[in-house]
């Protein structure tokens, strides 16, 4: 099976065309060396089409003795007798006097086992004269004693590397077959296959056959296990063969992992041999160290080895035994949930999931849970817990709530190493930041408490979790100066823990709490703290993200940055429906329609409100903050004239535009020359005009209802 089985024909390869123009134009022996299924007749037919009738293509036969090969070279051309004697010698000498220059396509010498005519070869390119080149194509550099010539600057050698697809020929040859590359099961094959033409063949032949439009290529389909059982073992030597099968469950192999999976010594000297032949192998490191071979082949292969009798589960426990003691805990995992050893792999997750997910492998913590059969899961509590962790990340709310209801249900079948104390520690935690996401802000509020109260400072990773949770919930009721002492504290202990998420969450909370009450300086140096510490984190935090957001917009509103800040709550908007993040939908819209109030556009401010408040009224407790800015925003929208802040005395005027510009109520006294009290009795009489009960709340009204 060769590239051109793909539907629409060969892929036009101009890139490796010309490539292999260039070797041949400066090389007396060009070697394309690789397994089948590589494409490499579509490349001598594309290239032989450039070149006129002054190619001379010879596939060689098993058997065919060296004076037939060269008669029917020279018979091609025209100058030979077919009666007399013919070698290599005579091929140059033949051809001299005819226009140059010409080229020699020997076509599968790994068909050869006449010695005589491999060294004819050799010989050839070895003298051939300017006039003549010589193009030899092979599964493997076997047999071929390639070494003097290389040393003399004559061989050039094209190996797989440079046959197959490259992610542009790649995407054009699934668009081909009206598959889309960036979606579904097409997207998932591009990192499969490798850009093996082959594959790519039989990806077209199983949508084909099958009569499906997004095909599933994988190694246990019948096509590709025809494929590899008849194409690919056949061609082997008998230690390659066994080798690749015995080690068909690792995803990566090297020598001392090879040699622990199939019990034997020999993995250096078959990796060489591999290497070498062109069989399969693909190197991990420019050290030669790790190898690998495509994952669809590696599933074939593993299937085979299954059907054969071979011991696939115990090799997969050999291979986590190897892992576990090198410390490579995440691929172990895989292994022993693959010769389902269950106890053993629940315990490895445990100990492992949160450094994953800290490291942002949240899909690789979830493949693992997907894998666990639901028995296995009932019997831990933990394991419920730590699903719900990944979920969480996910932006995954409803799951995340099945999950901890099935956790409350189930046992606790040990020690909890992931910085929880407790189960009821864990439950109390998932429960609060959902329901801070989902408006429900007692509740929160009720369960972070909790939470704190069965943890201690010292598990600082979820400590300050739970500190970020309160903070939050102190915020949207208006407690601005309790929530700026915890987020202080949360960014502490994130830091001192390694924790980045928690840490850039607070500090994005803490920035958009100065650009609230004007000091925009410090609300900037508190922004690019949250982004440094998310720079720190791999994980995906899509909440920290959208708080990070949700600051970036409230400072470019406050700095008069209106289409700016507009674009950003949009998105802390769209990002927050598609979550379930209600809360911070109904932030984002209402601030959004604040900002069409001050571009004068009351109609598009009216439909970012009703937005808002269809989130507002599935939040069960939103909170002080939204319920005033929400009932406000509404009064401005319709007109409604009470709303503006006209009964302001001057004096009160005078404190509100220091408030504004983030002063403390002893700042103000000392500049206005009043007492504590009397500024307290200015503010009161403030929040009362305008309708407020919080000084961040007053500060929104006010700027608000001046500009409006």
């Amino acid at each position: 099976m060769d590239s051109e089985v793909l539907l629409t024909g060969p892929l036009e390869r101009a890139r490796l065309v010309r490539h292999l123009e260039e070797q041949v134009s400066t090389h007396a022996l060009t070697v394309i060396a690789a397994g089948p299924a590589w494409g490499k007749t579509t490349l001598l037919d594309q290239w032989g089409a450039r070149q006129g009738e002054r190619v001379l293509r010879v596939a060689f036969e098993p058997g065919s003795p060296p004076a037939e090969v060269w008669r029917r070279a020279l018979g091609l051309a025209g100058t030979s007798d077919p009666a007399s004697p013919a070698d290599w010698r005579s091929v140059p000498q033949a051809l001299a006097h005819r226009e140059p220059p010409w080229v020699i396509v020997l076509e599968d010498l790994d068909h050869v086992r006449d010695a005589e005519l491999v060294s004819d070869v050799v010989h050839l390119a070895a003298e051939t004269p300017a006039h003549l080149r010589l193009i030899v194509t092979s599964r493997s550099h076997r047999g071929l004693p390639l070494a003097g010539l290389r040393a003399r600057g004559r061989v050039a050698t094209i190996r797989p590397h440079r046959l197959r697809f490259d992610p542009a020929e790649a995407d054009a040859v699934v668009r081909s077959h009206g598959l889309d590359p960036d979606r579904g099961p097409a997207a998932d094959h591009m990192p499969r296959l490798r850009g093996w033409p082959g594959l790519y063949a039989l990806l077209a032949t199983v949508s084909v056959d099958d009569g499906v439009t997004a095909p599933r290529l994988t190694g246990q389909h019948r096509y590709v296990l025809d494929w590899v059982g008849s194409e690919i073992l056949p061609g082997l030597d008998p230690p390659a063969r066994e080798f690749l099968l015995d080690t068909a469950v690792l995803d990566r192999i090297c020598v001392s992992l090879a040699d622990a999976v199939t019990g034997r010594a020999d993995a250096l000297t078959t990796l060489d041999s591999l290497d070498r032949d062109n069989e399969l192998l693909e190197p991990q490191d420019k050290h030669g160290i790790w190898w690998s071979i495509p994952p669809v082949l590696r599933e074939s292969l593993e299937r085979l080895a299954l059907l054969e009798g071979r011991d696939v589960r115990g090799a997969h426990r050999r291979a986590a035994d190897w892992l576990l003691r090198h410390r490579l805990r995440e691929q172990a995992i895989s292994h022993l949930i693959a010769c389902e050893d269950w106890p053993r792999a629940c315990a490895e997750i445990l100990d492992g999931y949160w450094t994953a997910i800290s490291d942002g492998r949240i899909g690789t913590v979830l493949s693992w849970f997907a894998r666990i059969p639901s028995h296995v899961m009932d019997g831990d509590a933990r394991l419920f817990i730590a699903l719900a962790s990944a979920l969480l990340l996910s932006d995954r709310l409803d799951d995340v709530e099945t999950m901890l209801r099935r956790a409350s249900a189930a046992p606790v079948d040990g020690p909890f190493s992931d910085g929880l104390p407790s189960r009821e520690a864990g439950l109390a935690l998932g429960e609060a930041t959902v329901s801070l996401m989902r408006g429900d802000l007692g509740r929160a509020r009720d369960s972070a408490l909790t939470a704190r109260s069965l943890m201690t400072p010292e598990q600082a990773v979820q400590y300050a979790n739970v500190v970020v949770v309160i903070a939050g919930a102190a915020f949207y009721e208006t407690r601005a100066q309790d929530a700026r002492l915890l987020l202080r504290r949360a960014v502490s202990l994130a830091e001192s823990a390694s924790s980045p998420v928690a840490g850039a969450a607070a500090a994005a909370l803490i920035a958009r709490m100065y650009a609230e009450t004007g000091d925009l300086g410090v609300a900037a140096e508190h922004c690019l703290r949250a982004e440094r510490l998310m720079s720190r984190s791999r994980a995906a935090a899509p909440s920290a993200r959208r708080m990070l957001l949700m600051a970036r917009a409230t400072l470019a509103h406050r700095r008069g940055l209106l289409h700016e800040a507009a674009a950003a709550y949009e998105k802390v908007h769209t990002l927050s429906i598609a979550a379930g993040d209600r809360l911070s939908a109904v932030d984002a819209a209402v601030c959004r329609a604040v900002v069409e109030l001050h571009r004068s556009d009351r109609a598009s401010a009216t439909s970012w409100l009703e937005r808002s408040e269809q989130e507002f009224e599935s939040c069960p407790d939103p909170g002080v903050r939204l319920t005033d800015l929400v009932a406000r925003t509404r009064r401005l929208a319709a007109g409604e004239p009470s709303a503006r802040p006209s009964g302001l005395t001057v004096r009160q005027e005078s404190v509100m535009h220091l408030v504004e510009a983030g002063m403390t109520d002893a700042q103000i006294a000392l500049r206005l020359s009043i007492s504590e009290r009397t500024v307290h009795a200015h503010l009161r009489a403030i929040y009362s005009k305008l309708g407020v009960r919080s000084r961040s709340t007053a500060v929104d009204a006010y700027r608000l209802l001046t500009t409006a």
